[in-house]
């Protein structure tokens, strides 16, 4: 057997990023940011691949407004995107899962798929009452409000000999209340 590992691989990464902010000032605030990357491995059978790590893209917007309603009173709103390139994966081989019965990876193909992109807006409404000695802040947040399927991983069911996705947490509402002093 094996009792000793080497590294004979090497890595390259490469990419561009680009970021655009307006800190918060007469109301409202905003920051976008945009990366483009790719991130490969060269194992010891010289054959360069992309890695799991290599998404291809990310974009993040955020942003906020606060309206005064009066000297103690104010609404505000805030939301926040975010796109990315699907993570990579290893497939399953549908064949050899088949006549084992339970999943076999094919890792001749690591990391050349990948699943469909990850795309995510949480938006946020609060209201703040800023008394004499004490502020009061009710919200209501909705975390993935367009209820988009993001995948998180592919699973293989032996019964059938076939892939399903695993998804994430599709929209969820947060009610809550903040009290300082």
């Amino acid at each position: 057997g094996i009792d000793s590992l080497e590294n004979d691989g090497t890595g390259r990464n490469y990419g561009v990023e680009l970021t655009v902010e307006k800190f918060y000032s007469k109301g409202y605030y905003f920051l976008w940011t945009t990366s483009l990357y790719r991130a490969y491995c060269t194992p010891a059978d010289k054959i360069e691949r992309q890695t799991a790590f290599s998404g291809n893209y990310v974009v993040n917007l955020l942003g906020g407004k606060e309206f005064k309603l009066n000297t103690k009173n104010t609404l505000a709103f805030d939301i926040k995107m975010n796109a990315a390139g699907g993570k990579r994966y290893i497939p399953i081989d549908l064949v050899n899962s088949g006549l084992s019965g339970f999943p076999v990876y094919d890792f001749s193909h690591a990391y050349e798929n990948r699943y469909p992109g990850y795309f995510r807006i949480d938006a946020k409404i609060g209201y703040i009452h800023n008394g004499k000695h004490v502020t009061q802040q009710w919200s209501v947040e909705f975390l993935n409000a367009t209820n988009h399927k993001n995948v998180f991983s592919q699973a293989y069911d032996e019964s059938t000999n076939t892939t399903f996705y695993n998804y994430q947490t599709g929209l969820l509402i947060v009610p809550s209340f903040k009290i300082s002093f």
